[in-house]
């Protein structure tokens, strides 16, 4: 585990203290212009996750699809401050299939993509749904395996009573 120094520490555990688990605002110690640059290393030595901004976050960058992104605490950051994380969310989550249904149905990539090439496309929220992510997980699915290592396009827009749907070309 990387050697973090005290303003790190701190940070990760101001948040850590915060419902939401959230790296902002950051302590009245950290020094204006130091901010950036001491979360952007939290963030690459993965302490911090970046995570979709609701409500009245503070927005840490927003995403070239549109959304805005905040950062809040992640598992390494947990560790580092030798807490475990709660398992608040536990019930929303849709428990994991067992490995018999994964394989009558498909490998979660085939129904990811299955999905997304469907008429109607996929929100976040149905993606969530169907496989017990998180949104930001859903999303770096889409981004990082479906664009980037399958290559394939997904588009993205805001369809009434729905939210933001992805859809690929068939």
């Amino acid at each position: 585990m990387a050697k973090l120094n005290d303003t790190q520490l701190m940070i990760l555990s101001a948040a850590s203290r915060r419902r939401d688990y959230s790296a902002y605002p950051l302590p009245k110690t950290v020094k204006a212009g130091d901010g950036p640059k001491l979360l952007k290393k939290l963030l690459t030595l993965n302490m911090l996750e970046e995570t979709e901004a609701v409500g009245d976050a503070v927005i840490w960058r927003e995403h070239e699809d549109g959304y805005k992104l905040t950062l809040v605490l992640a598992d390494d950051g947990f560790k580092a401050l030798g807490l475990a994380r709660e398992e608040q969310a536990a019930a929303k989550i849709k428990p994991k299939a067992t490995e018999k249904a994964v394989s009558k149905q498909g490998n979660r990539q085939d129904r990811l993509v299955a999905m997304l090439r469907s008429s109607k496309g996929a929100t976040i929220d149905e993606l969530c749904h169907e496989f017990g992510w998180q949104p930001h997980s859903a999303r770096a699915v889409i981004s990082v395996t479906v664009k980037r290592k399958l290559g394939l396009e997904v588009t993205s827009a805001k369809v009434d009573g729905r939210g933001r749907v992805y859809k690929m070309g068939a």
